[in-house]
C-alpha cells in the first residue's frame, strides 16, 4: 500500500486504486484493515471533500523515512503440547 502511494509522489491516490479486487473479498478486507492501520499510525492522510465524494489518500511520510524490517530472523510462535510434552509451531496440524 505504501509503495503504491509513494509512487504517486506528493499527489493523492484514489482510495479504490489501492485495492486488487482479483484477490477476492478477503483480500479487500485485509487491504482495508491495513489502510486503517496506516492511517492510525499517521503514515497515510485520507481526504474526502463531501459526503459520498471520492476518497483520496496520500503518504504523510516520505519513503526515505520508512524503515523496512527483515522478518526472516523471527521465530514462529510456538505452544507447548502438554499431552506429548513437545513444542509445536502455531498452525501445525499434527
Amino acid at each position: 500500500i505504501l509503495d503504491r502511494v509513494h509512487q504517486a509522489g506528493d499527489q493523492f491516490v484514489d482510495f479504490s486504486e489501492l485495492f486488487d479486487f482479483e484477490e477476492g473479498r478477503s483480500g479487500v478486507v485485509v487491504t482495508f484493515l491495513a489502510i486503517m492501520e496506516l492511517i492510525k499510525e499517521s503514515l497515510l492522510e485520507i481526504v474526502q471533500t463531501e459526503a459520498f465524494a471520492p476518497i483520496h489518500v496520500k503518504a504523510r511520510v516520505p519513503s526515505e523515512q520508512i524503515i523496512e524490517i527483515d522478518e526472516s530472523g523471527f521465530k514462529a510462535p510456538v505452544y507447548r503440547d502438554d499431552e506429548l510434552g513437545d513444542e509445536k509451531e502455531l498452525g501445525d496440524a499434527g
